[in-house]
């Protein structure tokens, strides 16, 4: 699972790897425009457009080999999925007051949770739903996990997460936004330099839309 750091690290990698690319592609289209005054022949204009891309797009090409997309799809539904980041909170003691916080004590970490598995296996639905209230109460993220997987093991519902707040959550998937806002954005301008156009009105719209929710 991507740390916060890493997300971050792979959104500004993105963003900048965007930014060349849409750099590249506006030069090109000024160039490929220039030719195209009217006062050159179609062969003339057609054989230097051909010269332009094949300089171009390779540089282009290698800046979007540049957009941090390496394990963005399984990252996102990592981060998405709330029980998957509660099921990697610490249930013992942490190296630090922080939530999301490592457990001090491998060790200790994996007795501790073993012991809360057994414990919850002996109580029914509606005590173990007490207890995930009570874990809601007073932040014991992890536990929540544990419960959770114990009424799944059981073939009922789950806790209701949804009004589970995790700010590293939150945090993450701003940064994937900002990620997957940074792929597209460089693979239209990839896409639109190597087919000589501008942008449609709809990719213009869908990419606004993706920028959008980025911010």
């Amino acid at each position: 699972m991507k740390s916060l750091e890493q997300l971050k690290n792979m959104a500004t990698e993105t963003e900048k790897a965007r930014g060349t690319v849409e750099a590249l592609g506006a030069e090109l289209s000024a160039k490929m425009a220039k030719l195209q005054d009217g006062t050159r022949t179609h062969e003339y204009v057609h054989e230097e457009s051909a010269k332009l891309k094949e300089t171009y797009i390779p540089e282009i090409e290698k800046a979007v080999g540049k957009v941090g997309i390496n394990g963005l799809d399984l990252a996102t539904r990592q981060w998405s999925n709330t029980d998957f980041v509660l099921s990697k909170r610490a249930v013992s003691e942490r190296v630090n007051p922080h939530p999301a916080a490592q457990a001090k004590d491998a060790i200790a970490e994996a007795m501790t949770r073993l012991m809360l598995m057994q414990n919850f296996s002996r109580m029914n639905d509606d005590l173990l739903r007490l207890t995930a209230a009570d874990a809601k109460a007073t932040g014991q993220q992890g536990q929540l996990y544990l419960i959770n997987a114990e009424l799944a093991a059981r073939g009922v519902e789950g806790v209701d997460l949804s009004d589970v707040v995790l700010e590293d959550q939150k945090q993450a998937l701003d940064f994937l936004r900002r990620c997957e806002a940074g792929k597209q954005g460089a693979l239209l301008a990839l896409r639109t330099a190597a087919g000589g156009r501008q942008p449609s009105p709809v990719e213009k719209i869908n990419q606004a839309r993706l920028d959008e929710v980025a911010i």
